[in-house]
């Protein structure tokens, strides 16, 4: 999910041939699902019950649970607003790319 949103992101940053605000907002929502899925979070809880971990484990898996923590929206209302924010940041990024810039160098 990660990697489909970044490629969508500097694609329509950059704004390279191809690029779409559809395809952003569609894995960016992809990808705020994926760090918001509770079954995420409780797995990660499951790793980090269970011991035997190597300090370095222990270290990465406390910072997924911390991230999926903070992605988390349990409210409906609250996670319909956000996918709505996705499409206007995409949208926005789009109206960026078309800007024209009025300082020559002379």
């Amino acid at each position: 999910k990660h990697k489909e949103f970044e490629d969508n992101f500097w694609a329509t940053k950059m704004n390279l041939r191809g690029n779409s605000s559809d395809a952003l907002a569609k894995t960016k929502t992809e990808y705020d699902e994926f760090l918001g899925d509770p079954e995420n979070l409780k797995a990660v809880r499951e790793f980090l019950k269970k011991g035997g971990l190597t300090p370095e484990q222990e270290k990465t898996l406390k910072v997924f649970e911390r991230t999926f923590e903070c992605y988390i929206t349990e409210d409906p209302e609250a996670r319909a607003i956000k996918e709505q924010l996705n499409k206007k940041e995409a949208d926005l990024q789009i109206l960026r790319n078309k800007m024209e810039f009025k300082y020559k160098d002379g």
